[in-house]
């Protein structure tokens, strides 16, 4: 399979690099086989190579492939719901320029909700609807959507899902026309 041959390559670059002592390739290295495993669903082994390569970035206090770990790193927790743990490695592993900031955004309104308080996620999500990209302002509304709903505003809740709804046709014809191009 494409996963397996992809991993043995990159196996391979990790002799290679702890070979002749390329502590940056190695710890590249070690964030793709974190990354393949991800892609194969293999949540416990994920986690140990983008820690070995969250580690060796630190090390190397190299800010690119700390900023590239950690958000892969701080993504794997946001898929675990660990929303602290994703927030506290975004803060720590990604400056917050103004393209950068959304992960971070979603992070906190996903935190928000979690810990039921759902004022402040909506704060999040609004800005989401004014500055994401159309997964995050579709992924937004939906969630603006459900809190309108929870809080009986079903007028509120109605306008978020008409939007929802535009958000996520534009974003599944752009899907099928990148499939179709493919």
């Amino acid at each position: 399979d494409m996963y397996e041959k992809a991993l043995s390559v990159f196996q391979e670059a990790y002799r290679y690099s702890t070979t002749y002592n390329d502590n940056l390739t190695k710890a590249y290295t070690l964030y793709n086989i974190g990354c393949i495993y991800d892609a194969m669903g293999k949540g416990d082994s994920t986690l140990h190579y983008y820690t070995k390569a969250h580690q060796q970035a630190v090390a190397l206090n190299n800010k690119k492939l700390k900023r590239e770990v950690g958000r892969g790193l701080a993504k794997f927790y946001y898929d675990k719901k660990d929303y602290p743990k994703a927030l506290s490695l975004l803060r720590t592993s990604t400056p917050l320029y103004i393209s950068d900031i959304n992960p971070y955004y979603m992070t906190l309104a996903r935190y928000y909700e979690e810990i039921c308080k759902p004022d402040s996620a909506e704060i999040y999500y609004k800005i989401l609807c004014n500055m994401g990209n159309y997964q995050e302002k579709r992924d937004a509304y939906s969630a603006l959507t459900n809190i309108a709903k929870q809080q009986g505003d079903i007028e509120k809740s109605f306008h978020y899902m008409k939007r929802f709804k535009a958000y996520n046709d534009s974003t599944n014809l752009f899907n099928d026309m990148e499939t179709i191009r493919k």
